[in-house]
């Protein structure tokens, strides 16, 4: 069954305080899609900038802010698992990045997708993962990604850098090196102020196949130029984490499995976050906020959450397909905008974007 990209646009309208939902915009016929594809967006002062994998393509488009076609191009033929490709960018550098076989590739535009420029591809040790994500800051665009190992079955999670000025990937580590670490469904965030980058990461046992419980999150923190020992963000059962950063705060949301009964697939679930000092790694974490709840059919892939942080420090976050609130100091009540799937959300000062 095809399905449409919505996209919706929450404008500041006065100051930083009032903002409201402007009207839902079709982006068809020039976006038609499976309901299990995976679309990526980032906006910047160019507009907004949209992939999706269609019919073994890897697609860009960039649209206005009011949702007109701007242009659109073919960015590799690609016949992945479409969760495992990110568009981002710092200001008018945009990047596509995405696995394809045993390797991992990025194209630059510096001219709002008129013209792109290759970038090195980076090999992987073994071609199947379960995770990519990226994060750009001033200087980079900061990559986290997994790799199963064959014998035994477990996922290893990586991370390398690219700098806006360079053509290749440079600062490789293997986040899960440490001792017996392991494990995949990796996030990454980055605080430019203090020098840091978080990499989390979930310890699930992939070794056995019927297995029911996911695993702890795990969080890894590059503290300048040295990797700290790996922290348990979460000892409870959770399905995948997501880390962000504002002024002040850490914040960390996640999955976390509730009632768990045989056979898998028949537990409850919420999504819930919590915070702490980012720069204390002996401040404990606060109470956790529940979000939402639901059932194990809901926190696949299409669902997972999204996150964005906009210049008055507002956190964002769009979910379970059709679902937005945000948080600042306090967290606001949810707003349905309808029967989605694969949301993502970004901003642009302080506007917010959902398709």
């Amino acid at each position: 069954m095809f399905k449409n990209i919505l996209f919706l646009l929450m404008t500041a309208v006065c100051v930083v305080t009032a903002q409201t939902w402007q009207n839902t915009i079709t982006l068809s016929p020039e976006i038609t899609l499976y309901a299990g594809d995976r679309i990526d967006l980032f906006t910047n002062q160019d507009g907004n900038h949209i992939i999706v994998q269609q019919s073994s393509q890897l697609r860009y488009f960039l649209f206005t802010y009011n949702g007109q076609l701007v242009r659109s191009s073919v960015i590799d033929n690609v016949n992945e698992s479409p969760h495992l490709s990110c568009v981002t960018g710092w200001n008018n550098k945009v990047y596509v990045i995405y696995k394809k076989g045993s390797y991992i590739y990025a194209k630059r535009t510096e001219n709002a997708g008129q013209s792109w420029t290759s970038i090195t591809g980076r090999e992987m040790d073994y071609s199947v993962s379960n995770g990519l994500e990226v994060y750009s800051d001033e200087l980079y665009v900061h990559m986290a990604w997994s790799e199963k190992y064959g014998s035994p079955n477990h996922y290893e999670t990586n991370y390398s850098k690219l700098s806006h000025s360079q053509n290749y990937w440079t600062d490789f580590k293997q986040v899960t090196d440490y001792g017996s670490e392991q494990g995949g469904a990796p996030s990454i965030t980055v605080s430019p102020s203090s020098n840091r980058i978080y990499v989390t990461y979930n310890t699930r046992d992939e070794s056995n196949p019927y297995t029911v419980y996911p695993g702890q999150l795990k969080m890894r923190i590059k503290d300048s130029n040295s990797w700290l020992n790996p922290e348990t963000a979460h000892y409870l059962s959770v399905w995948r984490g997501n880390a962000l950063v504002d002024n002040n705060d850490l914040f960390m949301f996640y999955y976390e499995a509730g009632d768990i009964s045989y056979p898998p697939g028949t537990f409850d679930y919420h999504i819930a976050f919590k915070s702490r000092d980012k720069d204390d790694d002996n401040d404990p974490w606060s109470t956790a906020q529940n979000v939402t709840s639901g059932t194990f059919e809901d926190i696949n892939d299409k669902y997972k959450i999204d996150i964005v942080k906009t210049e008055n420090n507002y956190i964002h976050f769009a979910y379970s397909g059709d679902q937005y609130r945000e948080y600042n100091t306090s967290l606001s009540s949810a707003y349905d905008f309808g029967n989605g799937y694969n949301q993502r959300i970004d901003g642009n000062g302080n506007d917010v974007y959902i398709a």
